[in-house]
């Protein structure tokens, strides 16, 4: 992967809307890490720890 520059933010708070992440963008980032997002986390989000064997 080729970036414009050298400068990727880390996941943090500075990554957890989109609006930083364009405010970011604006201010030279070429890169951001996001947060990882689980099927466990989804599904517990979703209305509690779903079965995943049906």
């Amino acid at each position: 992967m080729q970036l414009k520059n050298p400068f990727v933010v880390s996941s943090s708070g500075l990554t957890d809307n989109i609006k930083k992440i364009i405010e970011l963008e604006e201010y030279g980032a070429a890169a951001v890490v996001l947060k990882s997002l689980f099927v466990e986390q989804i599904r517990f989000e979703a209305g509690g720890m779903i079965d995943s064997a049906g």
